[in-house]
C-alpha cells in the first residue's frame, strides 16, 4: 500500500511539474515581441515616444550593423543589452525597429 501510494504521488508531482511553464517559456520570441518587452518603456510602441531623451526610431537611418551595437553596448541611459539578449535576439529586434520607419 506504501508502494502504491508513493507511486501515486511522484506520478502527480511530474504531471505537475511537466505542465509548468518554464521562464524561457514565457520570454518573447519575435522582433516586435522583444522590443515591446525591452524598448517600449522609452521609445514607445510605434518608435516616437522619446521619453528620457530616447531618439525617435522612425527617422533613424542607422545601419544594420550599427543598430546592432547600439542595442548590445547601449548609447547614453540606454542601457546594453549584450547579456539580456543572445544575438539571435538582438537581430529580431533590430529587423522590427527598421519596420518602424517612415516611409
Amino acid at each position: 500500500m506504501k508502494w502504491t501510494m508513493a507511486i501515486v504521488l511522484l506520478s502527480m508531482f511530474g504531471m505537475l511539474t511537466a505542465a509548468a511553464p518554464t521562464a524561457t517559456g514565457n520570454a518573447p520570441s519575435t522582433g516586435k515581441g522583444l522590443y515591446l518587452a525591452n524598448c517600449n518603456r522609452c521609445h514607445g510602441e510605434d518608435g516616437n515616444k522619446r521619453r528620457w531623451g530616447a531618439k525617435d526610431l522612425r527617422v533613424s537611418q542607422l545601419t544594420d550593423d550599427a543598430i546592432l551595437h547600439q542595442i548590445a553596448t547601449g548609447k547614453g541611459i540606454m542601457p546594453a543589452f549584450e547579456r539580456k539578449l543572445d544575438p539571435e535576439q538582438r537581430a529580431l529586434v533590430m529587423r522590427y525597429v527598421k519596420t518602424l520607419r517612415v516611409r
